[in-house]
């Protein structure tokens, strides 16, 4: 078999089974619904006060700087598995015992996880014509449109595919920590763009913001001389309420494409980079840290404290000793960092991302649920009992913040209803979908744009409403009686033999 035979068809049956997946399914159904929002004004691009008139060289523009921003931060999570599916269903075994080079495989995994994005990328061209038709401003120019999707939306995909194949490969990064990692990377890469890197190498830059910037600070600077320059990407309370300017687009000249062209080539070299350290399946991955580490000052004492607490205790133990000695040693400096620095509490809420990410699938992962669903309580004690091991987790991570904030009320229960949401979110994710990943990426998004940003009503960490407090609260309620709904639904399948 010859080295392009084996990638086509790698890419091919990984492609076909991600296509049959209902995450492919529901980012699809947010594509649309992210079209949808473009439509009526919700999310866009606008310069200054400004808004393009949508002909097709604005819409094509206006939607690969959506995706790219978009769709590059949440496509990695999406698409960062193949390597791992493989090593869980034993496929990966199937694959060492043939003759298909690693380079091979690895290209061919890179090229369905591209693939994946670029079907959302097609329907996303598809709906962008749509809305031009349906907003009327100007005729359609299919070619016009298209050609920044493919230019610029396109590579910068395939960089994305390439990254989270790298960061899959690489022990460290496999699980939480390159999670968060990629969003902070992803977050410097968009300031990187709207600054030096953006000016010196637009063509080269891959989320296209240094391509589009200048021209549209231009044409906006053209009709309002007090324009003091700016491009911002995201949601807006406006909708279509901004002034509007005609922008002519892009000459794209050869230099622009072959620049785009390399950083294809660049994601394929990327792709193929694993080749030095992959174990092509020969070494199966490191089992779970299941004690304690002897250095941890207090380590018998604590596992005495979780003892006293029955049930809670032992999920609480399972969750810190499946942990490396200097992720303890993290989460005492951030409880700790809390008597110093309130807003230490951002970064405590952040740090046991990867604990809490295992609280709903880790029966599945070790095998032991039908050890699990055989206990006494049936079905609601144990999901109380991890619960309540994630509030403490919860706790313990911003202990200091919670201890300068006693004499506050309103803070205190804002602190409590943090503690109970996020377990809860855990929870009902890693019930349902038997994996951690989309607690992972659904609690990374709402730390970004709460704690992190300051949104409000999402910044569980700062809340100083009672209305929105209750809000947290009762959204916890219904999670936890989404996990007891995913734990009946797992004993009967479990006794049904299903399981």
């Amino acid at each position: 078999m010859s080295a392009t035979h084996a990638i086509a068809g790698i890419a091919r049956a990984d492609l076909l089974e991600r296509l049959r997946r209902s995450s492919t399914l529901a980012l699809l159904a947010l594509t649309l619904l992210a079209a949808w929002m473009v439509n009526t004004g919700r999310l866009g691009v606008r310069v200054g006060d400004f808004r393009g008139v949508f002909d097709s060289s604005w819409i094509g523009a206006m939607m690969s700087l959506i995706v790219t921003s978009v769709l590059g931060l949440l496509g990695f999570y999406l698409v960062k598995d193949p390597v791992s599916r493989d090593r869980l269903t034993g496929v990966g075994q199937i694959v060492a015992a043939t003759p298909v080079s690693t380079p091979s495989y690895l290209l061919g995994k890179w090229l369905s996880s591209t693939g994946v994005l670029l079907l959302v990328l097609g329907v996303l061209a598809i709906a962008a014509m749509i809305v031009q038709l349906l907003h009327g401003e100007a005729p359609l120019r299919p070619v016009a449109l298209v050609t920044p999707l493919l230019l610029v939306a396109a590579p910068a995909l395939s960089l994305v595919a390439a990254m989270a194949l790298l960061f899959e490969t690489v022990p460290l990064l496999r699980g939480g920590l390159g999670n968060v990692l990629w969003l902070f990377l992803f977050s410097a890469g968009i300031l990187a763009g709207i600054g030096p890197w953006g000016q010196v190498a637009p063509a080269l830059e891959p989320l296209g913001i240094g391509l589009f910037m200048p021209s549209l600070n231009a044409a906006v600077s053209a009709i309002d001389p007090n324009h003091s320059g700016g491009l911002v990407v995201g949601f807006s309370s406006k909708g279509g309420t901004f002034r509007t300017f005609t922008w002519p687009g892009i000459d794209w000249a050869g230099g622009i494409v072959l620049a785009r062209l390399a950083l294809v080539a660049l994601a394929a070299a990327i792709a193929v980079v694993p080749s030095l350290w992959f174990d092509r399946f020969e070494a199966p991955p490191a089992p779970a840290r299941r004690r304690l580490p002897a250095w941890i000052p207090g380590g018998e004492t604590l596992g005495r404290i979780t003892g006293r607490l029955g049930i809670v205790g032992a999920e609480l133990r399972m969750l810190l000793a499946g942990q490396p000695g200097w992720w303890i040693l993290g989460l005492v400096a951030v409880a700790l960092a809390g008597f110093a620095q309130p807003d230490a509490l951002v970064a405590g809420w952040l740090w046991p991302l990867a604990a809490w990410s295992a609280l709903g699938c880790r029966a599945e992962r070790d095998g032991t649920l039908p050890l699990l669903l055989s206990t006494p309580g049936g079905v609601v004690r144990p999901v109380l009992a991890a619960f309540g091991a994630g509030a403490i987790l919860a706790a313990v991570a911003g202990l200091g913040t919670l201890l300068r904030s006693l004499s506050d009320p309103i803070a205190v229960a804002a602190f409590a209803a943090g503690c109970a949401f996020i377990p809860a979110l855990a929870l009902a994710c890693g019930v349902w979908t038997r994996g951690p990943r989309l607690f992972e990426v659904v609690w990374l998004l709402l730390w970004y744009l709460g704690p992190l940003n300051r949104t409000p009503g999402l910044d569980v960490a700062r809340i100083r409403s009672p209305l929105v407090i209750s809000a947290w609260l009762a959204a916890a309620a219904v999670l936890l009686l989404l996990a007891v709904a995913g734990r009946a639904r797992d004993r009967d399948r479990v006794a049904s033999g299903r399981g």
